[in-house]
């Protein structure tokens, strides 16, 4: 289940200035280690005009990227302290990827493709909205402060695939844990018509898995999130496969990718994220 932490970290791995506000649309974006080059329809930031057909340039340096925008004048951001599936991708090729950080967060984008050693991510048909807890102060607890209490996630396909079983990252590890639970082998799992609805702290989750052994997945319980300690927790309450439950045999999976900053404790699941 740490895919739900990993679609609040991808909205929230950012270092930017805790009072942003950025508006994108029409971006589309391709990339390969360490540099990157896009486009978008229109970028706006903190109440500055929004700028029209603008460029976009991306290079990695060290721990962060550096992004310059550039149309009718250039701003230049950092982002740091981004999710392995970013930080450590080889490439990666995004198509019409929208998104509105104000008072709540919205994202979309019609398809992903990230790639690195240890893994490979599709989206398409992607979808997240989210409130935004602004009594926070840091952009970070902000965003999931407010996820964990109103979110809606919808994506038309997700497919990911571990290329080493010791490296599988977070974006990875629902779809191996289902795998091994479901027919205790690993290879190409893909998620149909993936469903997440948050509200109030409690979850439900649906979506249709093609695996070697090919059914529909549900799962239910709650999430809050510590800002003080960084630390967000989740309660799976049940993972059933069509009718069967697949509970005990996730969470047998999930144990056995604990690290310093992701714990299993049944039915609890830790994942410091700072």
């Amino acid at each position: 289940m740490k895919t739900i932490a990993m679609v609040l970290l991808l909205v929230t791995s950012s270092a930017f200035a805790e009072n942003l506000n950025v508006n994108l649309q029409g971006f589309n974006f391709n990339y390969s280690d360490p540099k990157g080059s896009g486009s978008a329809d229109s970028f706006s930031r903190n109440g500055v005009p929004s700028l029209a057909g603008v460029n976009v340039a991306v290079e990695k340096i060290d721990t962060a990227f550096k992004i310059s925008v550039s149309g009718t004048e250039t701003q230049e951001l950092e982002l740091k302290g981004a999710p392995d599936f970013i930080m450590k991708a080889q490439s990666m090729d995004i198509s019409n990827f929208n998104l509105d950080l104000s008072s709540s967060a919205s994202l979309s984008m019609d398809e992903g493709d990230f790639n690195s050693k240890s893994s490979d991510l599709k989206l398409k048909g992607f979808s997240l909205d989210c409130e935004r807890d602004l009594a926070q102060n840091k952009i970070m607890d902000q965003l999931l402060s407010g996820c964990v209490q109103k979110m809606t996630l919808r994506s038309a396909d997700f497919s990911s695939t571990a290329h080493s079983s010791r490296e599988a990252r977070a974006l990875t590890l629902l779809t191996d844990a289902l795998e091994k639970a479901i027919s205790q082998t690993r290879g190409d799992t893909r998620v149909k018509s993936l469903k997440l609805n948050v509200s109030g702290g409690k979850y439900n989750l649906e979506g249709n898995v093609q695996a070697q052994v090919s059914g529909k997945v549900t799962s239910d319980g709650s999430l809050s999130y510590d800002a003080a300690a960084g630390i967000l927790t989740l309660k799976i309450s049940s993972v059933k496969f069509s009718i069967l439950s697949v509970t005990t045999k996730v969470f047998d999976a999930l144990r056995k990718k604990q690290s310093e900053k992701f714990k299993v404790k049944e039915p609890y699941v830790y994942i410091t994220v700072k």
